[in-house]
């Protein structure tokens, strides 16, 4: 396009005598400079009636937002027009002034039929739903034949990639292995639908833990984004060597090295917790938003209840020592766990 960076543009749509109303954005910048944005797990069931309050809360919480980051399942149906309806709707004018940053889960494959039978439904093979592209335009610089669904983007001192955790898994490697190698930002943040750790009863990915977390540990990846869970956790610095243990993670501070993980949900659907492990903080039936500030020195990264309570927080510091690890610094409130089955917003 030839959109400049960090500048401000204002629009309309329509032809002729109709004409939506004026709505304005600011481009980002490409030099390191400070950015707050906005992280969804599944919003998927019930948009319209629930979800769209968890949106609209998290802008009232954080008005300097940026853009809006969703980690997949989006909708329950991808080729459902009804739904895409209700997600729109329940952003409103926020979809005309924000960015969203979106990477496919599951739930945005379909079965290619406009009115599919129950057995169509459980027997036919799914593909990326025509939804997606028809209303999204992401960049095009991920692997050949994963065209708006594998992507990377560089901003304010941020590399920001989205894989697709529902395609070719050793592929997606083999180029994440070079955007990651070929990287100038001081940050790298990941976001993929399925979780490397699942933090819900009977889930479990291990080829992304086989093909992916290696990739993390070796190039110091410093967040990854997930969803899928329809459950809530969130690590200290892990390394595949001590995923499990739990090692030290409990310190206020913590500087080991690894990735800090986090696996969130904003919609009403609900899986049980399995046993602890990895995580730090967690939360059963919970819908939350998660509100990041990027800065040059550090990450700042809180957690909210649908009504705009605090329930998690941490800062990711960078180490003033070229390729030393992170320190992170737990910012746990005193809001009670939320890990039974029902404790709702």
């Amino acid at each position: 396009t030839d959109l400049k960076p960090d500048t401000l543009y204002a629009y309309r749509v329509g032809a002729g005598e109709n004409w939506s109303e004026w709505l304005q954005f600011r481009t980002l910048s490409d030099k390191a400079a400070p950015i707050t944005f906005i992280y969804f797990g599944d919003a998927q069931n019930q948009i319209k009636s629930l979800w769209s309050r968890v949106i609209r809360q998290a802008v009232l919480t954080a008005p300097q937002a940026r853009f809006l980051l969703h980690a997949g399942d989006l909708v329950n149906r991808g080729n459902k027009d009804e739904e895409w309806g209700e997600w729109n709707n329940s952003g409103g004018w926020l979809n005309g002034m924000l960015p969203n940053l979106a990477i496919p889960g599951n739930h945005e494959y379909d079965i290619n039929r406009v009115n599919p039978t129950a057995e169509e439904q459980k027997t036919e093979k799914r593909h990326l739903a025509r939804r997606w592209r028809q209303r999204f335009e992401f960049p095009e610089n991920g692997p050949s034949g994963m065209k708006e669904t594998v992507y990377y983007l560089d901003f304010q001192g941020i590399r920001l990639i989205g894989l697709n955790s529902m395609d070719d898994i050793e592929t997606q490697a083999r180029w994440l292995e070079t955007v990651l190698k070929d990287n100038p930002n001081r940050w790298t943040i990941v976001t993929h639908h399925h979780p490397i750790n699942s933090v819900s009863e009977g889930r479990d990915n291990p080829e992304l833990r086989k093909h992916w977390q290696p990739l993390y540990d070796q190039y110091q990846v410093d967040l990854v984004l997930q969803g899928h869970d329809h459950s809530y956790g969130r690590t200290g610095l892990v390394l595949q060597r001590n995923s499990g243990q739990n090692t030290g993670q409990k310190a206020r501070r913590q500087s080991a090295g690894g990735t800090v993980y986090a696996v969130s949900v904003s919609g009403p659907k609900m899986y049980e917790l399995k046993a602890e492990n990895d995580f730090l903080r967690r939360a059963a039936e919970t819908q939350l938003y998660q509100v990041i500030t990027v800065e040059p020195q550090e990450i700042r990264y809180q957690a909210f209840t649908a009504t705009g309570t605090l329930y998690d927080a941490f800062t990711l510091r960078k180490n003033s020592r070229q390729g030393g690890p992170n320190e992170l610094i737990n910012q746990i409130p005193d809001t009670p766990d939320r890990v039974g089955s029902a404790e709702k917003d």
